[in-house]
């Protein structure tokens, strides 16, 4: 395996957890900050959660269709480009709105990367790959919360955003420089229709409904739970962002641990 290429693919994979979650710790500051209620600031996650989940179904056909390489490059740009729009934002409305702004570039750096591996990688090593990928998307959830509860303590929420924007652009830098013969233009016709037959072969592929319909139910429970227990921390204990953020992070430890095993099990005796 290349492993120098891997790295921008790895890194990028963590940046949309880390946009996505990463804001949790903060939610009890941004209700103060903009005075409103938890589940007002809470929103946070909505407004970017929504444009991540329906745009990423049609980011890869886009790829397919068009030019990957400058895809994911476009995708690096508006989540740099959401992360600044939230930091400089003057009220809750336009903070919400660089959300939106973030969640979409987000949804166009999962899905893309995810495909790449594949072809950054031989098919023998492909399980032990998508391990790795699997370990820095569940880094990017587990240790958000941490990051950005230190960052708030230190330099200010703002600062959070700020640094989620610098790691997107260092990441596009990387995949430029290291990635140049990844990715090629792809032939094919530029119809919204290709678009919805390359959905429409995904989703008749066996398992592909049950698995994603069961991937929506953990995400729910747990970024629920998250919410709540930052809520609770803050409002009962009084602890600052960094405490919380680190006793959040802690939830993702497993995750950490099983997910190179489950790439290497997967490549020794077979993905079913």
């Amino acid at each position: 395996m290349d492993l120098k290429k891997l790295i921008p693919l790895y890194i990028g994979a963590a940046v949309g957890p880390l946009g996505g979650f990463g804001v949790v710790a903060i939610i009890p500051v941004f209700a103060k900050v903009w005075s409103v209620d938890f589940a007002a600031a809470s929103l946070t996650i909505t407004f970017y959660m929504i444009p991540f989940i329906v745009i990423q179904i049609f980011s890869g056909p886009i790829a397919q269709l068009f030019d990957v390489r400058k895809t994911l490059l476009a995708g690096f740009g508006i989540y740099t480009l959401g992360g600044i729009l939230s930091a400089l934002s003057g009220s809750f409305s336009f903070f919400l709105i660089g959300r939106v702004v973030q969640g979409t570039g987000g949804a166009f750096l999962t899905p893309i990367l995810m495909a790449m591996v594949g072809e950054v990688v031989p098919p023998r090593h492909l399980g032990k790959a998508m391990g790795g990928l699997g370990l820095a998307y569940t880094a990017g959830v587990t240790l958000g919360p941490a990051i950005s509860g230190m960052i708030e303590v230190r330099y200010g929420w703002q600062s959070f955003f700020y640094f989620l924007s610098v790691l997107s652009v260092t990441t596009a830098l990387f995949f430029m420089v290291w990635c140049k013969d990844v990715c090629p233009q792809t032939e094919g016709r530029h119809s919204l229709f290709g678009i919805f037959s390359l959905i429409r072969q995904a989703l008749s592929h066996p398992g592909v409904v049950s698995l994603s319909f069961a991937a929506f139910s953990l995400f729910v429970a747990y970024v629920g739970i998250m919410t709540f227990t930052a809520d609770y921390l803050k409002t009962v204990f009084g602890l600052p962002s960094d405490r919380i953020g680190l006793l959040l992070s802690l939830t993702g430890l497993s995750g950490l641990i099983m997910s190179p095993i489950a790439g290497v099990l997967g490549d020794r005796w077979g993905r079913h």
